[in-house]
């Protein structure tokens, strides 16, 4: 009877811990009642200029959210919160990284996007349990070599802010699973960057970038590529060799063609390159047959392979803003085609086997040559359809 009990009194007390510990904090004044089983508070939105002195006696905080206020500095009994390991600062005022961070050992996760900081010190090798580093949406113009000690970081957010180079030592970061370097001024990537062999997901759109990066075509655990809105000239058949991509953009670049080897990409589930200059599409990318959406909308495509036939899992197709003046018999096949985009083309006639896409919901067919009696015909054939004519 004694242990029965014993064991419902420990239960009791470690499922009120428990609880404590989910229990998300809204406001300093509730807290302060008990500091001591404080674990997690959220004081983001709040439109909060400074914080007192008293947050410092939250020495058993482990989560703490300030997003979205107009923070510019934080206080120095900051420094007690050593139990620390998610600290969000993002959408403040900070121009500056915040010193009083130093000695918290216990953070993996530091959000200090949307401020307006300059500069990442030298100091950020100290944070080794890094898990997550987010500056985007600042003002630095390098980020320093000591990134490259924060060996346990799995995501790197740098977008959005005025970089030309990345430092060659984040091939040191070898656990990094996402690393976002959008929206910058980049221009050339480090070779070092072949050396991320976990990294997933990599975002270097709207950059600089001349040539596609030998080093990407390394990275074979990528699922997510995206780098659309830059100045690259040519895809090398060495993109044969990220095997496990699923999303994959290219858009808003100078390539005219694209490799046969495209066609090993056979995880592919969407595919986007709008925008650019395309002139023809290999006929490998009937290989792709995981494809749900196919985006080639305002390049300078004159015809479509008859490959695309087997691409019979599609939902989406946009082929929008080209230079087509005809369709394959093949496009029948799409049994699946919700969404089909067409418009602003030179299409004089649409292919007898066009009817037999039967799940199309949406059909953008207008600015093009068809007859109308061709374009009137359509909503018989698709009574269920949205017809743009």
């Amino acid at each position: 009877m004694y242990k029965k009990v014993l064991f419902i009194i420990i239960f009791l007390v470690n499922f009120n811990l428990y609880s404590q510990k989910s229990k998300t904090y809204s406001s300093i004044e509730e807290g302060l009642k008990a500091p001591d089983l404080v674990y997690k508070l959220d004081l983001s939105k709040k439109q909060l200029q400074k914080l007192p002195e008293a947050i410092g006696m939250f020495t058993n905080l482990t989560e703490l959210n300030l997003n979205k206020n107009q923070l510019s500095s934080l206080p120095n009994s900051f420094g007690k919160l050593v139990n620390l390991i998610k600290l969000g600062l993002a959408s403040n005022k900070f121009e500056v990284f915040p010193s009083q961070l130093k000695g918290l050992q216990k953070l993996d996760f530091i959000d200090l996007s949307d401020n307006q900081l300059q500069d990442i010190p030298e100091s950020i090798s100290e944070y080794k349990n890094l898990i997550f580093l987010g500056v985007s949406e600042n003002q630095l113009n390098e980020i320093p070599t000591a990134i490259g000690k924060l060996t346990n970081l799995k995501g790197l957010g740098v977008a959005s802010n005025k970089l030309k180079t990345l430092p060659e030592s984040i091939g040191n970061l070898t656990n990094l699973i996402m690393l976002d370097a959008s929206k910058n001024q980049l221009k050339s990537l480090p070779n070092s960057l072949s050396q991320l062999a976990k990294l997933t997901r990599l975002y270097l759109y709207s950059n600089q970038l001349i040539e596609f990066p030998e080093s990407i075509s390394k990275l074979i655990q990528l699922t997510g590529l995206f780098l659309s809105k830059n100045n690259i000239r040519e895809i090398p058949s060495s993109i044969e060799n990220l095997i496990n991509l699923t999303n994959l953009s290219l858009g808003g670049n100078q390539f005219m063609s694209l490799p046969e080897s495209i066609g090993h990409l056979t995880q592919l589930v969407e595919f986007r390159c709008i925008t650019g200059k395309l002139e023809t599409l290999p006929s490998s990318i009937g290989n792709l047959t995981k494809l749900t959406e196919l985006s080639f909308s305002s390049n300078k495509l004159k015809n479509i392979p008859n490959t695309i036939g087997k691409l019979t899992q599609l939902t989406k197709l946009f082929l929008s803003g080209n230079n087509l003046t005809e369709l394959p018999e093949s496009i029948g096949n799409l049994s699946k085609l919700n969404q089909l985009y067409l418009s602003r083309n030179n299409l004089t006639k649409l292919p007898t086997s066009f009817g037999k896409l039967k799940a199309l919901s949406w059909l953008y067919i207008n600015d093009n040559n068809l007859s109308l009696v061709e374009k009137n015909s359509l909503q018989t054939i698709f009574p269920d359809c949205k017809i743009y004519k």
